[in-house]
């Protein structure tokens, strides 16, 4: 494979000969004797080769002194191309003129670039130059156009994202630009954005005296050739979630803004990032990516793609689509691979080791030897080409301008080419088929002889050890019809083969399969989901693991089974989705829900496979919920239009604390500023509250205890803030005081919630607390414990020693201490507080926390393993016991010793 293709020989000296005579009789006057050396020779191999650029260099004299400088001079920039011809412009009225001037342009710059691409010039500035041109003659229209027909200011609203080659900057002589018109502008403006786009795509493709700029196709945009010319952003947004085919996604890895409003291009590209670069992979769509594979290999086997370097066998079609398509599949966790350029694109998927280096070497020559063949043969006639001439004299001048020399250069090329074209056929031949079968062909033979009625039932249990109910139940979802179920059920069979093959290795086989199928029940039609396992049979073990150690995530599962797909993504970042104002209601709530679901799976699945400490879980447990609730209540606004400032949301307990649990409720206050406000922001909290709670297709909300408000209860929902410190400084109780200690705004009017946190610290401070409240306290928690839990059976909060132990001393010295400033919502960090201000001795303060963590730690795993409903949690010792695998063999020991030493220090610290 060549390293360079610079040209060694004039491509044709008889031509070149004849066509030289021919520029000095067109201008005789030149200084013809100054074209020497490096200028010399590629004038000549231009005019040996090309009679388009022959023509052009016979008409325009101002061309030809190109090559009469000391060095032809470089392509100009994309800013500085455009600074030239908006100068040039700006006496220019005349739509023919201003016309004329960008073909003009057009020309001059094609022969620099040409002129210097015979002398070797790299493949990557070439095309990058020629970009450079199609992006600057753009803009150019779009500024033109804007300053004489059009309003200026409908260019700060308009953008056009450039895909294909045109966005990974890699145009060749001859190539379309693909582009697509967007505005950002009110319904009403629509057409004015159409005529816009009309009269640019008119400037750039018509035929101005047998010349255009850039031919320019618009049939990727939304819809296609059936779909408006101009699209608005929302649309646009919109059609590439909901509605967008395979192949316009796979375009997408491509776009980039080019012209118009470049900043509200990239923000339009950064909405779509989960469309380009899925977290997620479905592989339904993948399917999609197949067919579309198949479709490109029958292209290329038709009559006479042979002679195609484009869409024939190994040509450049295939590198291309190869890398997109290995960008989508991983660009979703390696962000990395997401660039438009071919070349960046294969060196990033060697780096991470998805293409091995030697192929990605191979593949970035073979993908410039084929670019640079295809631009020889289109800058004969600057023809939109693709066939390798059939003279042998073409095919000759064709090799030589590429570098090949001799008189073996035709043989030597065509040798090369060949060669090229069978190793990229083989590579992307091997793109997305499975490197070994999985099947285990005696299970699969079983389920087909269940189905089939072959075998009896019992017999076939007895040999894959399940129970014969079961085999039933699994003969029944295969029995589904319809075209669906038929679909269905050829994936479930290759799904059931590999569930068979793992059920042996777990000890309670039967139990597993019962929840396997009740979940795949729930699944229902989701073939995305059973195309996923089928592609990555080691997660239908993961999920077998899942039902056989975790009751919280199996009955998470049983409500949101969608919430399974993050077992795809789980070592993705996790961001709460913002659904824009325009949203439908349902579906920005039904993406949030799927989004909390999925993210309390995979922190569940995580923590089970002890892949997350405490604080790590409490703190995402957390910002999740914080997140889902700042993003509810913006729908709870816009559906009573209302403001954001009408009201605060306040987080007590956990959630004010950021400590939440698996099952910890939201306990929440709601305050607003004016008294005629309350009614309002009532419907609003109402409204808020519904959102976050209401059952829905994605699975179960957020519960929400609201009994912290004034009054519990009876109390209204919302108060004012004048209000709130009336009840709290005259009528509150000693715990809600307490309470009051964990407060933090979460969502709504921040301004309004720090104020609120303000004036409760300053109320707080004002208060006396001495041996009174804290008998008070200790009669509290000696209550609780008493009517709350059972013996023989253990209760980590309320129970002896437990949580609210250490609880009630945090909160209990903070609230005595509140003036000297160290008030902290999170019990962890006020024992840090509580030591370091000389407040707590700092053994009991490190003991405390140790033990809390502990505690806590237990306390989330005993949730995540057993699930026991209620509100209250109380455990067998055998069940803790049972966790020794987390927390030690010694973990009954720690549990008591803890609970002992914390009571303890309750004593002695409220005595």
């Amino acid at each position: 494979m060549r390293d360079s293709f610079k040209c060694r020989e004039i491509p044709d000296e008889d031509w070149s000969r004849q066509n030289l005579e021919r520029l000095k009789d067109a201008h005789p006057h030149l200084p013809w004797d100054k074209l020497s050396g490096e200028n010399f020779f590629a004038l000549s191999s231009l005019v040996g080769f090309s009679p388009y650029i022959t023509s052009l260099l016979t008409r325009r004299e101002e061309f030809v002194l190109l090559f009469l400088k000391e060095k032809i001079p470089n392509p100009s920039g994309k800013q500085a191309l455009l600074k030239e011809i908006l100068k040039k412009a700006a006496a220019i009225k005349d739509w023919k003129e201003f016309a004329r001037l960008l073909r003009w342009f057009k020309q001059r710059e094609f022969i620099k670039i040409l002129a210097l691409d015979f002398l070797g010039r790299s493949f990557l500035r070439s095309v990058s130059s020629i970009t450079a041109l199609a992006e600057a003659t753009l803009n150019a229209s779009l500024v033109w156009l804007t300053e004489n027909l059009f309003p200026r200011e409908m260019r700060e609203r308009f953008f056009v994202l450039g895909m294909g080659k045109f966005g990974a900057r890699e145009l060749n002589y001859s190539s379309d630009i693909d582009i697509i018109y967007f505005y950002h502008a009110p319904l009403n403006e629509k057409e004015r954005y159409i005529s816009l786009a009309r009269e640019i795509t008119r400037l750039m493709d018509s035929l101005i005296e047998s010349e255009r700029v850039f031919r320019v196709d618009l049939g990727l945009r939304p819809g296609g050739k059936d779909g408006e010319l101009v699209c608005s952003a929302k649309a646009g947004l919109n059609y590439y979630f909901y509605q967008s085919h395979p192949f316009e996604r796979l375009a997408l890895v491509k776009a980039r803004p080019v012209a118009g409003n470049i900043h509200m291009g990239k923000a339009f590209l950064r909405n779509l990032r989960p469309v380009i670069y899925p977290h997620f992979l479905d592989f339904g769509y993948l399917e999609h990516i197949k067919d579309l594979k198949k479709r490109i290999e029958a292209e290329a086997r038709k009559s006479g793609a042979e002679k195609n370097i484009k869409i024939g066998p190994g040509g450049i079609r295939s590198i291309e689509f190869f890398c997109q398509t290995l960008q989508m599949v991983f660009g979703g966790k390696i962000p990395d691979l997401r660039t438009r350029n071919t070349l960046w694109a294969i060196n990033k998927l060697a780096q991470h080791g998805i293409v091995p280096e030697e192929e990605a070497k191979f593949l970035k020559n073979a993908y410039v030897f084929l670019r640079q063949v295809e631009h020889r043969i289109q800058t004969v006639h600057f023809r939109q080409t693709y066939t390798l001439p059939q003279e042998e004299a073409a095919l000759e001048r064709l090799a030589k301008s590429l570098g090949y020399a001799g008189h073996r250069a035709k043989d030597d090329f065509l040798a090369d080419l060949n060669k090229i074209r069978k190793r990229s056929e083989l590579i992307f031949s091997s793109l997305l088929e499975p490197q070994e079968t999985r099947k285990t062909q005696d299970i699969n033979e079983l389920i087909e002889a269940l189905l089939d009625g072959e075998r009896r039932t019992q017999e076939i249990a007895d040999l894959l050890k399940i129970p014969v109910h079961l085999l039933e139940e699994v003969k029944h979802i295969l029995s589904v019809k319809g075209p669906l179920g038929r679909r269905r059920i050829s994936l479930l069979k290759e799904i059931l083969v590999e569930t068979f093959k793992y059920l042996q290795e777990f000890e309670n086989s039967g139990e597993v399969l019962a929840k396997f199928l009740a979940f795949v029940e729930r699944l229902g039609g989701r073939l995305s989901f059973y195309y996923a396992l089928k592609h990555e049979p080691e997660k239908i073990k993961e999920l077998l693991f899942v039902f056989e150690k975790s009751n919280f995530l199996t009955n998470l599962l049983r409500e949101a089974p969608g919430a399974a797909e993050a077992l795809f993504k789980l070592e993705d970042s996790f961001c709460i989705p913002q659904a824009s104002p325009s949203s439908n209601l349902e579906e920005a709530l039904g993406m949030l829900r799927m989004a909390k679901n999925e993210e309390l799976f995979r922190l569940g699945y995580l923590d089970l496979n002890q892949k997350l400490d405490l604080l790590t879980l409490l703190t995402r447990l957390s910002n999740l919920a914080e997140g889902i609730l700042k993003e509810t209540l913006n729908p709870a606004l816009r559906e009573r239009n209302q403001e954001e400032s009408l009201l605060t949301v306040l987080g007590l307990g956990k959630l004010g604390g950021k400590e939440l649990g698996y099952r910890s409720d939201l306990d929440m206050v709601f305050i607003t500023s004016k008294d005629e406000d309350i009614v309002s922001a009532t419907k609003v909290a109402q409204q808020f509250i519904h959102f976050l709670t209401v059952p829905l297709p994605e699975g179960p909300g957020y519960q929400v205890d609201t009994r912290l408000r004034p009054e519990g209860r009876k109390g209204p929902l919302v108060t004012t803030l004048k209000g709130f410190l009336t009840y709290h400084a005259k009528d509150s109780g000693l715990w809600e005081k307490l309470a009051l200690l964990r407060l933090r705004p979460v969502a709504g009017n921040e301004e309004l919630g720090q104020k609120v946190v303000q004036e409760i610290k300053e109320l707080l401070s004002s208060f006396n607390f001495g041996p009174k409240e804290a008998e008070e306290l200790r009669n509290m928690r000696f209550k609780m414990e008493k009517e709350r839990t059972k013996k023989g059976l253990v209760n980590l909060k309320v129970g002896r020693g437990g949580l609210a132990d250490i609880e009630f001393i945090v909160q209990w010295l903070v609230l005595k201490n509140i003036a000297q400033d160290i008030w902290e919502e999170s019990t962890v960090k006020a024992l840090d507080k509580l030591a370091g201000s000389n407040l707590l001795d700092n053994a009991l303060a490190e003991k405390l926390k140790n033990n809390y963590l502990f505690l806590r730690r237990l306390e989330q795993l005993l949730i995540l393993v057993f699930d026991k409903p209620g509100e209250e949690k109380e455990y067998l010792p055998e069940e803790i016991k049972g966790l020794k695998s987390y927390l030690g063999k010694d973990i009954w020991d720690r549990l008591n010793t803890s609970f002992e030493e914390n009571r303890k220090i309750f004593e002695k610290l409220l005595a």
